[in-house]
């Protein structure tokens, strides 16, 4: 990316570009503590990838954190079967099971 724009940049341009109302950020190093930052400012949440490099500034974020990318992958896993199913969603038009 260019200088002027990181990830916190970018985050707050498609929050205002597709007039957001709600955003959830994950992310696991320095380099998404801008967009960590922008979502949480716009009422979202900070979902943090923590693992045994984990800078400490990261650490440190308010919000969810998983003890790697297995247990987000989990999560993510468990909100999608809690959700109710769109007609046109990968799920709900293969019977049931994500396509990989």
């Amino acid at each position: 990316m260019p200088l002027e724009q990181d990830k916190g940049t970018a985050l707050r341009r498609i929050i205002s570009t597709r007039n957001l109302q709600t955003v959830a950020y994950a992310g696991d190093g320095r380099g998404d503590l801008p967009a960590f930052e922008a979502a949480t400012a716009r009422g979202g949440y900070s979902l943090v990838i923590d693992g045994p490099d984990t800078a400490p500034e990261v650490s440190r974020i308010i919000g969810a954190h998983f003890n790697g990318p297995e247990d987000f992958q989990s999560w993510l896993r468990q909100l999608d079967n809690a959700l109710p199913q769109h007609p046109t969603s990968a799920k709900a038009s293969s019977g049931g099971q994500r396509r990989s």
